[in-house]
């Protein structure tokens, strides 16, 4: 239940779009707009922006939900060659 409820808030949020309706899936938690101006959700949004960046042997974070485990599988990303990522521009 938790990966679904996490991934149906989150992910949404990042790419900027609405939630999600409850027969497509768990989105239990109210939205709100001052979230998206934490670290923390600044943090993901980077994690997830570089997600689509990098690709071929350099691809990587694959959890947005669970960043812990890219780092834990060798994953993790904090930079993308050729891309600056700025939350400012977000």
């Amino acid at each position: 239940v938790y990966m679904n409820v996490a991934w149906n808030y989150v992910h949404p949020t990042l790419h900027l779009q609405p939630g999600l309706d409850l027969s497509d899936g768990l989105d239990l938690i109210p939205r709100q707009k001052w979230i998206t101006n934490t670290a923390y959700y600044n943090w993901l949004w980077k994690n997830h922006v570089y997600h689509h960046l990098c690709v071929g042997n350099n691809s990587g974070n694959f959890n947005v939900t669970l960043p812990a485990a890219d780092w834990l599988f060798g994953t993790y990303r904090t930079k993308c060659d050729g891309y600056k990522v700025d939350v400012k521009t977000k």
